[in-house]
């Protein structure tokens, strides 16, 4: 539990407000020692009140205690949704309890076969769109003004899937996995341990052997797949939260996934791309001081039409390879921009509008999709910059 009183004592919510800390702190610890805080002693040991404070004269600890129970509303609804573990501090009562979040935890007993399952279903799918996709698209030449360097150069290609990193915890008695935004890879996670002291009594975290992959990549794959597939080209394939940065001189490398799961390849953007993981604002940085910066953000609800900004961004790697990169906050923005690149017409239109008449071969570009679930019903694009190698 401490690991998440950590991140929500460590959150803009709880940032330069005195004695909020301290009591969240005292109530959980009081809790966990089973036993249930006193008003009076709240209000000694948190606020310094003298033996002979009167909770019918003075208001303070019930005061600090409503607003503590706001701040973790708040908290909750913007940068802990994703916390498995909930705090609350029920109504008329200092004792607090821990809820699980339903929405965001796997089952103990069935999370392996979930996260297994769902690797077994991204080959499926990226093997089935590789023998079928061409079925129903043209071929995709070694000439292709956007992809020809990448199907026709010497370096092999990899393509880096983004996945979502877990690690486990023991708490109460049961295991659980857990995701965390923040952390996304080995290395994240062993300097998140530096910063915690969890005591045995409280808990214990530990690496996890799997990760999950969302939804758009199976299906973002199958689109990029089938470039290769048709031109008879090889590929690897490799998990974001794994892929070391030494990797990225060797082949092109190709990303498919979220702005949270790029983890190292996220260096190569950081000069012309901010991504707020808290609002999922999008800040695309000119490098020109006197230019208005560009700002996206998309929808935080699944309600229809759900908005998400993808971007697809070509660059030259360190090694005369080429780093192409396939972004967005939700599902719909990866699987629209990898369906738009891998069909001829589509990428026909975006030469004859933004390429051919610069010789453009580098780019950055931000798409406005539009749609429902993993379904895209309309995109625009919405920012273009060249990118000089």
């Amino acid at each position: 539990m401490q690991f998440y009183l950590n991140k929500i004592c460590a959150s803009k919510e709880f940032a330069n407000h005195d004695h909020y800390e301290p009591l969240l702190r005292y109530l959980v610890a009081s809790t966990l020692k089973n036993e249930t805080p006193k008003e009076i002693s709240i209000a000694m040991e948190i606020f310094k009140k003298n033996r002979d404070y009167d909770p019918t004269l003075d208001s303070t600890v019930r005061v600090y205690v409503h607003n503590l129970r706001k701040k973790l509303q708040s908290y909750y609804h913007k940068e802990g949704k994703d916390d498995n573990i909930q705090i609350l501090i029920p109504k008329g009562h200092y004792k607090v309890e821990f809820q699980e979040n339903y929405a965001m935890t796997l089952n103990r007993s069935k999370s392996p076969f979930i996260l297994l399952g769902a690797i077994i279903l991204l080959l499926l799918v990226a093997m089935l769109g590789m023998l079928f996709i061409h079925h129903n698209k043209n071929i995709i030449s070694k000439n292709d003004p956007v992809w020809g360097d990448v199907l026709e150069n010497s370096q092999k290609t990899t393509i880096v899937l983004g996945d979502h990193y877990f690690f486990k915890g023991h708490f109460f008695g049961q295991s659980w996995n857990i995701r965390d935004v923040q952390i996304n890879s080995d290395n994240e996670f062993e300097d998140y341990l530096d910063t915690l002291a969890l005591s045995p009594e409280i808990g214990t975290l530990g690496k996890y052997a799997k990760s999950y992959f969302p939804t758009r990549i199976p299906w973002s794959l199958s689109n990029i797949a089938s470039l290769f597939h048709h031109n008879h080209i090889s590929f690897d394939m490799r998990i974001g939260s794994n892929f070391q940065w030494n990797e990225i001189n060797k082949n092109n490398i190709i990303y498919i996934g979220s702005f949270r799961g790029t983890g190292v390849l996220m260096n190569v953007l950081q000069e012309q791309i901010h991504y707020n993981s808290e609002n999922h604002e999008l800040t695309m940085l000119t490098g020109d001081t006197t230019k208005t910066q560009s700002v996206f953000a998309a929808t935080l609800t699944s309600d229809y039409p759900m908005i998400d900004y993808a971007i697809v961004v070509k660059r030259p790697g360190p090694r005369n390879n080429t780093l192409f990169f396939f972004l967005s906050t939700h599902d719909i923005g990866t699987i629209e921009t990898t369906n738009l690149f891998s069909d001829p017409e589509n990428i026909k239109e975006f030469e004859n509008a933004y390429l051919r008449d610069r010789e453009i071969k580098y780019f950055e570009a931000v798409f406005e999709v539009k749609g429902f679930s993993h379904s895209s019903m309309e995109h625009r694009l919405v920012y273009f910059n060249d990118i000089e190698k």
